[in-house]
Parts: C-alpha cells; sequence; structure tokens
C-alpha cells in the first residue's frame, strides 16, 4: 500500500533543522496518539504502511496564534482522494510533540478542501489552501512506524 503524505516548508525553522528523520520521528509520534491512529484506521491507513511525505515548517498562513516550530504534514488515503493534515512540533531539546488536533480533507478539482478540525470557516479556508500547496513540495517516502523515544503528547 502506498500512501502519500506531503508537508510545505517555511522559514521559521532552519531547514537543516527537519529532516527526513525528524519527519519520520514526528510521524511515528503522532501515530501513538489514539485518536490520531484511530482516524487514521478510518482512513486506511495503518501502522507499518509506505508514505509518501512533503513536510511543512511553520506558522499556516491565516491561522493565529502562530506556530514557527510546528511541522506540517498532509497524509493521503491509499487513493488519494481523502487525507488528514497532522502537525507536531519540534521542541528546543530536540523531542517531538504530538499536536492532537488534525483536519480532514477532501479533494477538489482544484486542490482539497478541509473540515472536521478545531476552527470555522476561516480555518477551513486556510487549512484548504495550505494541503493545495503542500501538493507541490519535493517527497520523501517513510515507513509508517511508532516512535516513542522523545515523543510527547500535548494531551
Amino acid at each position: 500500500m502506498l500512501i502519500s503524505v506531503h508537508v510545505v516548508l517555511g522559514a521559521q525553522l532552519p531547514e537543516a533543522k527537519v529532516t527526513k528523520y525528524t519527519v519520520k520521528r514526528g510521524l511515528g509520534c503522532l501515530v501513538l496518539q489514539d485518536r490520531i491512529q484511530d482516524d487514521l484506521e478510518g482512513l486506511g491507513v495503518s501502522v507499518g504502511s509506505i508514505a509518501i511525505v512533503r513536510y511543512g515548517i511553520g506558522t499556516i498562513p491565516g491561522i493565529t496564534p502562530g506556530s514557527p516550530s510546528n511541522v506540517n504534514i498532509l497524509l493521503y488515503a491509499p487513493k488519494a482522494k481523502h487525507g488528514r493534515l497532522l502537525f507536531f512540533r519540534i521542541e528546543t531539546d530536540g523531542n517531538v510533540t504530538a499536536i492532537s488536533n488534525l483536519y480532514h480533507l477532501t479533494r477538489t478539482g482544484k486542490g482539497w478542501s478541509a473540515s472536521e478540525g478545531n476552527g470555522g470557516v476561516a480555518t477551513y479556508k486556510a487549512m484548504s489552501d495550505y494541503a493545495t500547496e503542500l501538493m507541490k513540495q519535493p517527497a520523501i517516502t517513510l515507513n509508517i512506524a511508532p516512535q516513542s523515544k522523545g515523543c510527547m503528547s500535548d494531551k
């Protein structure tokens, strides 16, 4: 099963600080969270799957307060018609904090439409636009594997 995860680079964190390994750790931390794991299973994504990943760093335009140390991941369902926008934060000590919020995404003719996350119409528009921009980034391939070392939850 091939799963696609897309993420966009921002300017708030030095690019060298976020590597393929960092993204793999963050995704591995996220899948340890029951709510996220259950949601991803409903999407047809499971631990042990292969994922194509694109990642973005920092605050999503139109969202306040800012989150300069967030890494933002767009995870696609196997047929890429649905997805989830997920988030983790890199702490100053190098640990990763899984952020329990996520957005459901549906593929539209021109990009992605976000729903079922925190916020209202303006937030969903910002997340939709961001997810659409993520598709322009280069991809990396990862195995989705739990990563408990250095993993914390925001809940």
